[in-house]
Order: structure tokens, then sequence, then C-alpha cells
């Protein structure tokens, strides 16, 4: 890895090091880890996930190959969710799940951001720009 040194005299791998430690150290990470070591150890909340899991892949396979689900599919893809909700293993996997991708896409955002302007962003330059996070954009 590069060992870029910054201004301060530490390197680039340092800092990123401390980010992680920061992201492992945080509360919602470690109650997000800790529901997705209990679901990893239930075989049947995995069991229903993974029904539910493969439907959804099975459904978005078709539509890239251009077809549509069928009412069908999307009525047993959406009781496959439901069955996987009502375990609170699994219910609970799902969500932690949706927490680890919105700590990698915060981090993600914020690099990038800042990679391509040069300059430290903060949440109003993203404020144009979010879809899907409850803007009302209609995109999910």
């Amino acid at each position: 890895m590069n060992t870029t040194t910054t201004a301060e005299g530490t390197t680039i791998e340092e800092k990123a090091q401390e980010l992680c430690q920061w992201v492992v150290d945080s509360p919602k990470f470690v109650e997000a880890r800790d529901k997705i070591v209990a679901f990893l150890q239930d075989q049947d909340a995995q069991l229903l996930y993974r029904a539910y899991h493969e439907k959804g892949m099975e459904i978005s396979q078709r539509q890239h190959e251009g077809d549509g689900p069928t009412g069908a599919d999307l009525t047993e893809f959406e009781n496959l969710e439901e069955k996987a909700r009502e375990n609170p293993v699994a219910d609970a996997f799902m969500n932690s799940e949706a927490e680890m991708n919105d700590i990698f896409t915060t981090v993600t955002k914020y690099l990038q951001r800042t990679l391509q302007t040069g300059s430290v962003p903060t949440s109003e330059d993203f404020a144009d720009s979010e879809c899907c996070g409850n803007s009302g954009c209609g995109c999910g």
C-alpha cells in the first residue's frame, strides 16, 4: 500500500487504520456485528434468509435478461421476505446487513467526494444528490 505522508507526518495508511478502528469501535457497528454473528449460528434463520435472497437474485437476473418477474414470483418473494422478517434473528440480520451497507456507502461517498473536489465534504454537499434516502425522490 502507498504510504504517502500527510502534512502532519502521518501516513495515509495510518489515517485509514484510525478510521477503521473508529468504525469497529462504534456502537452501531458492534451491535450490527453481534446480530450477524447470532445469525451465523442459527440454521433456521439462515435457511429463511437464503430462500428470500435466492428468490430476489432470481428476479433480478430475469430483469437483467429483459424478462420481468411474474405476479407469482413477486408474491413468492414477498411471502419469503415476510417469513424471514418474522424470524427475529433473520430480521435482525437483514437490518444489520443494511447498517453495514450504510457505513460502507457513507465512508465511500465521503472519500470519493474528497478525492474529486480536493476538499472535505459536509453533509450539505450531498443534500441535492441524495436518492433513496427518504428524500422523496421516488426511486425506491
